[in-house]
């Protein structure tokens, strides 16, 4: 009790859990052993995908919430099958140092034990990710869950913070605007616009470009003149920068203009309180320690103090 006590003055937050449903075929396909294709472009994959991922989410709760549980559902079923797995080998075990209800007097396994529970009860802060499915934004706000937003154009973005406490307060949960609500942004700062522009394109862009695009993540940056019948790419680096720049996602410029936005986005471009700003630091890995690191000097020296 005194170590999860002084845990709890070190780390008041303790542990924090994101869930994000996945759409790519190396997620769908190896860990929901479906092969419906791409969610982004096939609207029944999209469907039986959510209905995966809301059940898999549903047994993780379960989990966390009980000492031993079972679970039947339209695709999962614990123990499988539900109706029992007999001629369990461990049954005294079990029964001396299990929960009790696990497995009968015959050996058969009726629930399934969970270690270790977590300390916060029924269970850790989740923050799920929001990027194109309006649903997810609603359902994370009637759980309870904060919202880690994509949307980053701001009247969007305000939007979203806006039907995210309106759906909590139908759901009984009173917040503020901005209250459960993260926004994931990248961030350049250079003592020019130029030079914050010319590592924007080096770093969050070359990585969106080369490689995030190509699965369709530009569909959030979308613009009715983009060839509505394929996924949204770019000429460049350059060109991608351009755009996340223009929709949000890209914070960049010199650190007065970083601080006006960031500011802003604190606000949720209107009169909220913002809880979680996500620093997507592409520089990693992309530019030089040197550069990361004066990036990471300039946001805590420079521009965090002035933001409250």
């Amino acid at each position: 009790a005194e170590d999860i006590a002084l845990f709890d003055n070190m780390f008041p937050g303790r542990l924090s859990v994101a869930f994000a449903r996945g759409y790519q075929n190396r997620w769908v396909q190896t860990l929901m052993q479906r092969g419906d294709g791409v969610s982004l472009i096939n609207p029944e994959s999209d469907r039986i995908n959510r209905e995966i991922y809301d059940e898999h989410l549903e047994i993780v709760l379960k989990a966390w919430a009980e000492d031993s549980f079972n679970y039947k559902g339209k695709y999962v079923e614990i123990p499988y099958p539900y109706e029992g797995i007999p001629n369990w080998a461990g049954a005294e075990w079990t029964h001396a140092y299990g929960v009790g209800d696990e497995v009968d007097d015959a050996g058969t396994v009726y629930k399934v034990g969970v270690v270790p529970k977590p300390v916060t009860q029924p269970h850790p802060e989740i923050c799920t990710v929001y990027t194109l499915s309006k649903k997810t934004l609603l359902d994370s706000a009637k759980r309870g869950f904060t919202s880690l937003a994509y949307e980053s154009r701001p009247e969007g973005f305000r939007q979203a913070c806006e039907e995210y406490r309106e759906a909590a307060r139908e759901a009984g949960h009173e917040v503020k605007l901005g209250e459960r609500m993260g926004a994931v942004r990248c961030i350049c700062i250079g003592d020019t616009y130029e030079q914050a522009f010319d590592l924007a394109a080096r770093s969050a862009a070359y990585e969106y470009h080369n490689y995030f695009n190509k699965f369709g993540m530009a569909e959030i940056f979308r613009t009715p003149a983009d060839d509505p019948n394929t996924i949204v790419t770019f000429a460049d680096e350059r060109a991608c920068a351009q755009r996340l720049i223009e929709f949000g996602q890209i914070i960049c410029g010199t650190v007065d203009d970083v601080k006006r936005q960031i500011e802003d986005l604190r606000r949720c471009h209107a009169d909220g309180d913002l809880d979680w700003l996500i620093w997507e630091f592409f520089a990693q890995g992309n530019t030089t320690i040197d550069e990361q690191r004066r990036q990471l000097e300039l946001f805590s020296e420079k521009v965090l103090p002035s933001v409250q």
